[in-house]
């Protein structure tokens, strides 16, 4: 009895298990890699990647994302997802292809029409720093494109799919019209986020070789979200 209460709880035959992503920002080229769980057996797990020597290691709470767990990030190897684009200088320019947006703002309305598309995916998402009221997508599947009473205190992102790789998605967004506020008065901002999963071939994403390779026995790595790896643009519309 006395054992089983000081003993370390985990063993390479039963392995924690620590959430991962990487995050690239496309606009600059810089990235975090996140892995997520309880705080003190990330930072632990953390201590062992050569990557992370020597950083300081920022850790956070994101009940939206995942309830009960520290968001634990560093900056790790460039992600290479895309048949070997990847940034080699500190300019970013490298990324920037990785994923596009035009959008057009309707005059005098609450209302903005996104086109986005992104290289070698099929899954892309639209995040609002705040709340959007309805929205339309394109070319959509019978009422699966359109939501009109969307919650106007709740809902800041869709997730977009295509069967097809390096489809164009074009999606309209309205927002509501705040008190003492005229139509087309208000903007929204935000992030333009795609994602990418492969890491069948080693080299993919070397942030996630690294921790596989000299990550501790006793634990074990799986996906955060949809994406191992999210390249994002910011937006202001």
């Amino acid at each position: 009895m006395i054992y089983n209460l000081v003993a370390f709880p985990f063993s390479a035959q039963n392995r924690y298990k620590a959430f991962f992503q990487q995050t690239v920002n496309l606009d600059d080229g810089s990235n975090q890699v996140t892995l997520a769980g309880i705080e003190e057996y990330i930072r632990d797990i953390i201590s062992y990647i050569p990557s992370a020597a020597g950083q300081s290691i920022n850790c956070t709470k994101n009940p939206e994302i995942r309830e009960g767990v520290s968001f634990c990030s560093y900056e790790g190897k460039a992600p290479n997802v895309l048949n070997g684009v990847v940034d080699e200088d500190t300019s970013g320019q490298g990324y920037k292809d990785w994923l596009n947006y035009n959008i057009t703002r309707i005059k005098n309305e609450n209302k903005a029409v996104f086109e986005v598309s992104g290289l070698e995916t099929k899954a892309c998402i639209i995040r609002f720093n705040h709340p959007f009221s309805s929205f339309y997508v394109h070319g959509a599947a019978a009422h699966h494109g359109d939501w009109v009473d969307v919650s106007d205190t709740e809902t800041k992102q869709i997730k977009l799919w295509h069967r097809d790789w390096n489809k164009k998605w074009v999606v309209e967004f309205e927002w509501p019209v705040s008190q003492d506020k005229e139509p087309g008065e208000e903007g929204r901002s935000g992030d333009v986020v795609c994602l990418w999963s492969d890491h069948n071939i080693a080299g993919t994403i070397p942030a996630l070789d690294e921790i596989e390779k000299f990550m501790p026995v006793w634990a074990t790595k799986t996906k955060l979200t949809d994406g191992l790896v999210e390249g994002r643009k910011a937006f202001v519309v």
